[in-house]
């Protein structure tokens, strides 16, 4: 299940980032929100997402940018040797196996939790990324396989579809 972890500063340009965490995964949401009143449920426009996954283990990262599109990685952990920082050094290693079916049943069983259109978004690109990377262990990613994931999404949510687009969105979604 997955829990919001509060990030204490927001950069003062640039968009906003929520950030959710499971046992599985880390998952990050960038965004622009186009109206001042704090207390108004205010357009979003998702410009990105940074799914962080299997992260005790084998993490792999798929990362989604409004305008440079995906990116898959495996993150080597490095050195157990600490950084100036206190943190052991990583590298992000472009590729890696892509697991569809596995990341977005674990995904739709983690993520009940999540506002609905944080939810939706994040279902709706990793469709996209196995349809058009044909990202599965198995072979191509098959719309049977990803309809059944769209399964649980609410009635009026169908399955993923990578011809939709999440411009601007007006839905609850507080503001952090």
């Amino acid at each position: 299940m997955f829990r919001e972890i509060t990030v204490a500063k927001q950069a003062e340009t640039g968009p906003k980032r929520r950030w959710y965490q499971s046992d599985y995964f880390d998952l990050f949401v960038f965004y622009f929100r186009h109206g001042e009143r704090a207390d108004a449920k205010a357009d979003r426009e998702f410009v990105g997402l940074q799914l962080c996954y299997d992260i005790r283990r084998n993490q792999r990262t798929l990362e989604w940018k409004k305008e440079a599109g995906f990116s898959h990685h495996r993150v080597n952990k490095g050195s157990d040797t600490l950084s100036d920082h206190g943190a052991s050094a990583s590298l992000l290693e472009k590729g890696g196996e892509f697991d569809a079916n596995a990341v977005l049943g674990r995904f739709m069983r983690e993520s009940e939790g999540l506002p609905p259109i944080v939810r939706k978004l994040v279902m709706e690109k990793l469709a996209e990324y196995a349809r058009t990377h044909n990202a599965n262990a198995g072979g191509p990613a098959s719309q049977g396989s990803l309809r059944d994931m769209g399964q649980g999404m609410g009635q009026d949510e169908g399955p993923p579809d990578a011809q939709s687009s999440l411009g601007p969105i007006s839905e609850p979604f507080e503001p952090t």
